[in-house]
C-alpha cells in the first residue's frame, strides 16, 4: 500500500488540512481523501459518494488528542532522547544527520508506549492490541537544519508483527517525511460550502 500525504498544520489553534492519495500494488485506481480538522470538527470528503462527511464530536475530540502529539516534529525528537547514545551523527554544510538502527527488543516497550499515547482512548484501553504487537526492528534518519534547528526530514522504517485471532501478520512500514514552511502556514478554516453540505457520520 502506497500513501502520499500533503498536510498543512497549525498548532495554536490545532488544525490541519490534508490531501492523501492511496494506491495498492496491482490495483489500477488510486483513492483520494481530502480532510479538514479545526475547532469546528473533522470533515472528510467521500470521493465515492461525492459527499463531505462530518465526524461525530466524540471522535473529533479523540483525533484532537492524537493530532497534537503526532504533528509536532519537535515532540517526536524528545521521545527519542533516551536512545541518544544509540544514534550515529553525521553532518553536511546545511544539516545535522542523526541515524538510529535498533532491534525490536530494545524498542518494543517504547513503540508500544508511543502507540498507547496516540491511539483513541477506547483502543488504547484494549491491552490486547499492544500485547499482540512485536516490533522486530526500527530505523530512523532525522535531518535537522543547522540554522533553525528545525527538523527537515524524518525517515523511518519499522518491521513488526501483529498477532490477531491466532494468525500472524507481518508488516514493514517505510515512511519518508519532509517538513517545511515553518511559521508560514496561514490560518486553516473549513470552507463554507463544506460546512453547509456536510452530512454527519453515523457511528
Amino acid at each position: 500500500m502506497d500513501s502520499v500525504i500533503d498536510m498543512d498544520v497549525t498548532t495554536d489553534p490545532m488544525a490541519f488540512y490534508q490531501k492523501m492519495t492511496m494506491s495498492m500494488a496491482g490495483a489500477e485506481e488510486s483513492y483520494d481523501i481530502e480532510s479538514y480538522f479545526t475547532e469546528e470538527g473533522m470533515f472528510l470528503y467521500d470521493a465515492a459518494g461525492q459527499q463531505w462527511m462530518k465526524f461525530p464530536k466524540e471522535m473529533s475530540d479523540d483525533l484532537l488528542q492524537m493530532s497534537s502529539q503526532q504533528t509536532n516534529p519537535g515532540e517526536e525528537l524528545k521521545k527519542l532522547q533516551e536512545f541518544v547514545d544509540d544514534f550515529t551523527f553525521e553532518q553536511d554544510a546545511k544539516s545535522y544527520i542523526l541515524k538510529l538502527k535498533a532491534d525490536g527488543e530494545k524498542f518494543n516497550d517504547f513503540v508500544k508506549e508511543t502507540a498507547a499515547e496516540t491511539l483513541p482512548p477506547e483502543l488504547a484501553a484494549n491491552g490486547e492490541i499492544l500485547d499482540n504487537m512485536n516490533i522486530k526492528g526500527v530505523e530512523y534518519e532525522i535531518v535537522i537544519d543547522k540554522e533553525t534547528f528545525y527538523p527537515s526530514v524524518l525517515n523511518m522504517i519499522m518491521d513488526m508483527e501483529i498477532t490477531a485471532e491466532g494468525q500472524k501478520i507481518s508488516m514493514k512500514q517505510n515512511m519518508n517525511g519532509q517538513y517545511s514552511n515553518y511559521n508560514k502556514v496561514e490560518a486553516i478554516t473549513v470552507p463554507q460550502e463544506v460546512l453547509d453540505t456536510a452530512v454527519e457520520m453515523e457511528m
